[in-house]
């Protein structure tokens, strides 16, 4: 097991999932699940460094970081595509099984599935960014002292 030990921390990456990946998943049979898990556990412990045969760099997505992670399971051919997030988050979008389609046909609908995924979870989490930004000004703003000045 590969972990990054920063400063003798040792540090494992949190990886998320959008509401697609979790539909994909919980419609999945249980052998389906395990290997799932199993492969995400994997990617949550390497991160952005998990390589081929686990991981490869799709092409043809205006996602520039988009990856699958790639696994059988049983007669399954499955993928799932993800990315790492401006947090570096992994992000879990969406999974599929590859095997009897084309890869032509498979990846362009993919992609564009993906695309449309994770343009939503970047509308999403700018939205919790700003409403957060909004708790902290105003908790700012209630514990600045006074500027008025006491007479004597």
């Amino acid at each position: 097991m590969s972990e990054y030990a920063i400063r003798g921390i040792i540090y494992m990456w949190i990886i998320k999932q959008t509401e697609a990946f979790q539909d994909w998943f919980e419609k999945s049979d249980k052998r389906l699940q395990d290997d799932t898990l199993e492969h995400v556990e994997i990617l949550r412990q390497f991160g952005p460094q998990l390589n081929r045969p686990y991981v490869d760099t799709l092409k043809g997505s205006s996602i520039i970081n988009l990856k699958e992670l790639r696994f059988n399971s049983g007669d399954k051919v499955i993928r799932i595509f993800f990315v790492f997030d401006p947090d570096r988050n992994g992000v879990l979008v969406i999974g599929g099984d590859k095997a009897g389609s084309g890869n032509k046909i498979f990846y362009d609908k993919m992609i564009n599935k993906s695309e449309k995924i994770y343009t939503k979870y970047l509308e999403e989490r700018k939205k919790e960014i700003e409403k957060e930004q909004k708790k902290i000004e105003k908790k700012v703003k209630t514990k600045a002292p006074s500027t008025k000045k006491k007479g004597k």
